[in-house]
């Protein structure tokens, strides 16, 4: 990482370029994050360092160009990214959700059936909005899903996600990629699969797991796993406190059949989404008439800056 110390009374603290670096937020087996504030503008981000040795920097600068694109009250917002050619690091630069994950798969303690509902109903808003712009998020599990100190939840981490236009003209994903205890059972079809189905069998596993504190299928490997959700119907413990409407909806969002599943329009009209129909969402963005993110060339050309301090 390359920094320069900067120093506010007697606290001495690392920067890079414009963002102090306060405290670690994070780590995991091929990224870090910090928090971090802006002097320029004296706001708290999220600074992630991730690996940036990819095969096509084309692909990539397309893909971080579009990301950056993105506007809405549930999707985390990417502000800027820095590749920091010295030590072969992207360094996003992310909107900071201060309360953080909603949930962890490694949690055993339930999530209350009307909290998940509150959460739920931000999340669908988030994925619909990915949806009507063609992009499948691809990783979806309580650890991407953030929440803010105003209670909003918003959809993070979109480092696998599949985005129609710059990468098929056929609507089929063929890469396995994911966490899989989340992974939509068709993901192991050598003919390759809906990433927008994918994504609904994904957010009903998120839902199961917040509501019953554990996992519907688990397994030590990828093909266990699927091998248990094509076998097995998915069961409730009986003690389990969950109205009949979440139910229904699990099992109409975790179908094995992609082609019978639920799309996301259908989970927001749902009647547990609803809440019995009487506090509807709006009307799916899915279900309107709606473009793709446009780009220009310059708007791809500067998807990422080469970081100053690593020259």
């Amino acid at each position: 990482m390359t920094t320069k110390e900067v120093k506010f009374g007697a606290q001495s603290f690392d920067s890079l370029n414009q963002y102090i670096l306060i405290k670690d937020l994070g780590r995991g087996s091929h990224s870090k994050v910090k928090l971090a504030m802006n002097q320029q503008d004296n706001q708290l981000y999220a600074v992630k360092w991730t690996d940036s040795r990819v095969n096509s920097w084309k692909a990539v600068r397309k893909e971080i160009a579009v990301l950056k694109k993105l506007h809405h009250p549930n999707i985390r917002t990417l502000h800027e990214v820095i590749d920091d050619e010295f030590k072969k690091e992207l360094i996003l630069v992310l909107e900071y959700c201060q309360t953080g994950p909603i949930f962890t798969r490694f949690s055993t303690v339930a999530v209350d059936e009307k909290v998940l509902l509150g959460y739920a109903r931000d999340i669908v808003l988030g994925l619909d909005y990915l949806h009507s712009l063609h992009i499948a998020h691809m990783d979806l599990k309580p650890e991407n899903m953030l929440l803010c100190t105003d209670g909003e939840v918003k959809l993070a981490d979109f480092g696998v996600s599949f985005i129609h236009d710059l990468v098929s003209s056929d609507g089929v994903e063929k890469r396995l990629v994911g966490t899989p205890a989340f992974l939509a059972p068709e993901v192991l079809s050598e003919d390759g699969y809906d990433p927008f189905k994918a994504d609904i069998w994904s957010l009903g596993v998120c839902f199961y797991n917040m509501a019953m504190g554990k996992l519907p299928f688990p397994g030590k490997t990828v093909y266990q796993i699927v091998a248990k959700a094509r076998a097995n119907e998915l069961v409730f413990d009986e003690d389990a406190p969950l109205s009949e409407n979440f139910k229904d909806l699990l099992r109409n969002m975790m179908c094995v059949d992609p082609a019978k599943r639920l799309d996301i329009a259908g989970v927001m009209q749902h009647l547990w989404i609803t809440r019995d129909g009487e506090e509807p969402l709006a009307r799916p963005l899915t279900e309107l008439p709606h473009a793709i993110v446009e780009l220009t060339e310059e708007e791809i050309a500067s998807a990422i800056r080469t970081d100053p301090l690593a020259a």
